[in-house]
């Protein structure tokens, strides 16, 4: 199966923060959204950089397409965007049945009790462009 994942909608203010969407969508005559995972974070500054950590929140895979490596696939486009703005980290809260999937993408497990997970990201982030 073939399928690509992008970044479908991203936005930063120094005042309300920064959001994006990835998702991955099967090819094909149209497009169909089979994962998808939104960043979000409020730390950032006045050059529209990213100065902490972000949130990775509501990570899906459709049902039909779990297994297939979308899932890998829309976390590390996601990972890769926030290095990118210049975040320091990555966090998310996880259900028992996908630490062990977090886990091998670099996660580390940091509270059990909430699901709390964390990646250290080394930042690699040019000044990030107004074309956002």
């Amino acid at each position: 199966m073939e399928y690509e994942t992008r970044v479908t909608s991203e936005s930063i203010n120094e005042s309300i923060g920064y959001e994006a969407q990835v998702v991955a969508e099967k090819k094909g005559l149209f497009h169909r959204r089979i994962g998808s995972a939104i960043l979000k974070t409020f730390d950032v500054d006045s050059q529209r950089k990213i100065n902490g950590p972000v949130q990775l929140q509501v990570v899906k895979t459709n049902r039909k397409y779990r297994g297939q490596g979308v899932g890998r696939a829309v976390v590390e486009e996601a990972v890769n965007l926030a290095k990118s703005r210049g975040a320091s980290q990555v966090e998310l809260n996880s259900v028992d049945n996908a630490v062990e999937f977090y886990q091998k993408l670099g996660f580390t497990l940091k509270d059990k009790q909430t699901g709390k997970m964390v990646k250290q990201l080394e930042n690699s982030a040019d000044s990030f462009s107004d074309a956002v």
